[in-house]
This record gives C-alpha cells, sequence and structure tokens, in this order.
C-alpha cells in the first residue's frame, strides 16, 4: 500500500469541467442586468431633469420679458406724466415767463421738482426761437438754476427742432444714447433720452416748449432689477438691433462709437423674426430659446400701442421701438444636462460601485459553491468507486487519522467501520518500533505531493 496527496480543484476541474465556471464570467451575470437596470434609471432620471428644467427655462424667460416690459412701460409712462405736469405749470400756461418774478418762481418749482424725482439731469423752458428761458441742473443730487446770462440758444439741436415742430399734447423721444458734453461723449457714460413737449397758454397759443434729460440709469438699473433671474441672456436693443443693455455688458452703445456689432447682424435670422412680430413671442430657433417683446414710442405719449391708432383713438407716429429679448442659445439649453451629470455623478458613481462590489461577492459566493459541489461529487464518485474495488483503501488525513476505508479494509482487518474512523493509523496498524520512521515518510509524502513506497509500506506490516 502506499501514500500519495493530491489537489482536490485540480480533479474537480479535469472530471467535472461543466460544473467549474470562470470568475468574470459570474461577475458579469450579476454586474450587467442590474447595471442595465442602473442605465435605464439613469435614462429616466436625465429626460425627466432635462424637460423640467426646460420647462422652468421657458416659464421663466417669459416671466422675466413680461415683467421687463411692465417695468419699462411703468418708468415710461412716469416720465410722461411729469413732462405733462410740468407742462400745466401756472407760469406756463398764463404766458408771462419772461417777467423776472414768473421765472423765479418757475426757477423754484423746477427745482423742487428735480430734487424730489432725481432722475432727470436736466429740466429746460425754451421759447419758440430755442433760446433757454430756465434751466435747472441735478448736480448729482442737489440741482441748481442756471444763472440767465449762461443759458443758451440751442434751436440747432435736433431734440430742440423737433420738439417744436410737435402740434399739441404730443410728446417727442429722442434715441437713447450717451449725453455728450463739448462735442465728446461725457464720461463716465450718462445714458440719456431726452423727452419733449410743446408748451401752450390758457389761450391756446404755443409759448414755447419743454425739454426733460432723462438719466437713463434709472431704466436700466430698474430693468436688470426686474430679470435678474435670467441677467444671464436678457438684453434690450434699439430699433437698428444695437445693445442698449448686454447680459456682459460688452457692445453697449456701439453706435455712439461707430461699431457695426449689433444683435441684428450677429443674429440676423433671429432680429427678422424678431421684428415680424411685435407681440411677445416665444419660439424655438435654430435650437435656441427666443423670447421678446416690444416697447412702442409714439408722439402723443403713451406707450406700448404701435402706429396707427391709441386707446383713445387718436392718430399716432411711431418714432423709436425697443426689444426685450432673453436668448437662450443652445450653450445655455444644454448647460442643464451638464448640470445634471455634475450634481448626480457622485450619487450614481456610489451605487456602481455597491453594485460592482455586490457582483464581486455573489460571484465569489457562487465559484465556492460550484468548487464545494464539485468536490462533493467528486468525493462521494471516488468513494463509490473505492468501495466497489476488491483492493485495500484507505483515506488518511493530514494527522494520520483515519476517515474512510473501503469494506475490503475492513474484511481484512476484522475492524468495525467506526472503530477504525478517526483512529490513529500508526499507532492502530503499525508496530510499535516502526512508528516514527513511518510517520516521518508519511509526512514527507504529504508536504512533497511526491509518493513513497517501499518494502515498509506493504500491508504485511499491518498489525492484526
Amino acid at each position: 500500500m502506499s501514500y500519495a496527496k493530491g489537489h482536490p480543484s485540480a480533479l474537480v476541474a479535469h472530471f467535472f469541467p461543466g460544473k467549474s465556471q470562470s470568475f468574470i464570467w459570474h461577475f458579469l451575470l450579476f454586474l450587467l442586468p442590474v447595471s442595465l437596470v442602473l442605465i435605464i434609471g439613469i435614462s429616466l432620471h436625465y429626460s425627466f431633469h432635462t424637460k423640467a428644467n426646460l420647462e422652468t427655462l421657458e416659464k421663466t424667460d417669459l416671466l422675466n420679458v413680461r415683467l421687463a416690459q411692465l417695468t419699462v412701460n411703468n418708468v415710461l409712462q412716469d416720465i410722461i406724466s411729469d413732462i405733462k405736469y410740468l407742462q400745466e405749470h401756472n407760469q406756463l400756461r398764463n404766458g408771462f415767463i419772461k417777467t423776472p418774478r414768473a421765472r423765479k418762481i418757475l426757477e423754484q418749482d423746477f427745482l423742487s421738482f428735480s430734487k424730489n424725482r432725481k432722475i432727470y439731469d436736466q429740466i429746460r423752458y425754451l421759447d419758440l426761437n430755442g433760446q433757454e428761458i430756465v434751466r435747472v441742473n441735478d448736480n448729482n443730487g442737489q440741482p441748481y438754476a442756471v444763472e440767465k446770462d449762461k443759458l443758451q440758444k440751442k434751436d440747432s439741436r435736433y431734440y430742440v427742432a423737433n420738439t417744436l415742430a410737435l402740434d399739441r399734447n404730443n410728446v417727442y423721444w429722442s434715441p437713447f444714447d450717451l449725453n455728450i458734453e463739448n462735442h465728446e461723449i461725457e464720461e463716465p457714460y450718462k445714458p440719456t433720452i431726452r423727452i419733449g413737449t410743446p408748451v401752450y397758454s390758457s389761450y391756446g397759443r404755443k409759448t414755447g416748449v419743454l425739454i426733460l434729460n432723462f438719466n437713463g440709469n434709472k431704466l436700466i438699473n430698474e430693468f436688470r432689477r426686474a430679470t435678474a433671474n435670467i441677467a444671464n441672456h436678457i438684453m434690450l436693443v434699439n430699433e437698428s438691433g444695437y445693445w442698449l443693455i448686454h447680459p456682459q455688458g460688452k457692445d453697449e452703445w456701439n453706435f455712439m462709437f461707430s461699431k457695426s456689432v449689433t444683435f441684428a447682424n450677429k443674429h440676423p435670422q433671429l432680429w427678422q423674426e424678431i421684428n415680424a412680430n411685435p407681440r411677445m413671442t416665444q419660439q424655438y430657433i435654430n435650437n435656441s430659446l427666443l423670447t421678446y417683446a416690444t416697447i412702442f414710442f409714439n408722439t402723443i405719449g403713451t406707450t406700448n400701442y404701435p402706429a396707427g391708432k391709441n386707446n383713445n383713438g387718436m392718430d399716432t407716429e411711431t418714432n423709436s421701438l425697443w426689444k426685450i429679448i432673453a436668448f437662450a442659445p443652445p450653450k445655455l439649453i444644454d448647460q442643464s444636462h451638464s448640470d445634471f451629470f455634475k450634481r448626480n455623478a457622485l450619487f450614481y458613481g456610489i451605487i456602481f460601485i455597491l453594485i460592482s462590489i455586490g457582483a464581486f461577492l455573489l460571484a465569489r459566493l457562487q465559484i465556492y459553491n460550484q468548487k464545494s459541489e464539485a468536490q462533493s461529487e467528486y468525493e462521494r464518485s471516488f468513494r463509490n468507486i473505492l468501495e466497489s474495488m476488491d483492493l485495500l483503501a484507505i483515506t488518511l488525513n493530514r494527522a494520520g487519522k483515519v476517515i474512510f476505508c473501503n469494506h475490503s479494509f475492513l474484511n481484512l482487518s476484522g475492524y468495525k467501520l467506526e472503530e477504525i474512523l478517526n483512529s490513529n493509523w500508526f499507532e492502530l496498524f503499525v508496530e510499535q518500533s516502526e512508528q516514527d520512521e513511518r510517520r516521518t515518510r508519511f509526512n514527507q509524502t504529504f508536504s512533497s505531493g511526491v509518493s513513497y513506497s517501499g518494502p515498509h509500506c506493504q500491508d504485511n506490516t499491518i498489525k492484526k
């Protein structure tokens, strides 16, 4: 009889190849289906997120454009109310403004008005020849009346000439531009609108004109405050497509510096669509979200009515159109897509890692179970073979204890199975004088995996 050591897994792989599957195969078997479910979940989340963001963008742009339109209209209506109020001043209605006393009263009222309103750089009354009769300068919140000998004749200025040509109750709006002093653009920039209206006495005779220099910073600040939610893509442009308010502040007032960069020539198709429809509109053009509204100016001083008939049925003549435009280009729309991944990448990354760890552990468990089943199957088959053999067969563990023996051995030895199992082979079946040598050789064989056979290993050494 001889002793030998074998590797169970190798025997399992040899006799039962179908029972042993690769670790990677099992890992992917668990990982891929769960990952597919995760991908579907991410896709649905992404779809809902982008759709909700797009709807929010549409509603926000529409709301802010409406608010901007209302804000600008309110500012312009306040200007109309102011100039109508001043037009009805008693001294102007009486027609005696050239007297020193009347002029002094008018100066004091203009000073008081300027101090309280704080939005007009200049308030002027000029006669029919364009000569200033009274002028009050704001002077950074400290208004003063210009002395009589320093008053100027302004008949050559376009806004004076245009106002002098108006009929009763009509109002002139100048272009919204930067104020010029001594033929130079004033710095810091002072956006200005000049509003004029004829002055008539109580007898129905035209006596002069009122000119207000409105400080446009008031309107710009109100506009930006009303549209703070979409400040990165809302703008105000004039009738020629020049920026009066730009989201980043660049390219504003280009027409004052003979620069040709405009919204109109930068986005000709969009500008064509905007001009084709004066009503508030929201639409997608070239994957861009465009929301716009129109601000109308007309000679009777009522805003938001196109040329033709106003709300009182009076003829109007539109001389300026501003466009409020919320322009969300594809880059801005796609930003919500990248925001989704920035916000959720860590969350879904952790979930995927947990799934991978779970798949790894399950794959190891599956491989372990398969190997255990294969080992058990092998042992059962091996024992059946040994049981059916006429040869003597025993199995020892590393400690030299009997863990298996067949019936042939039991018949030869005369022992019962329960007497042999878990007993020490060397103590029970080897002569005492040879036990040490046999143990040494057994341990060498068990450790090296090389069987040893010799005259001392024959079954005639078994004690009976």
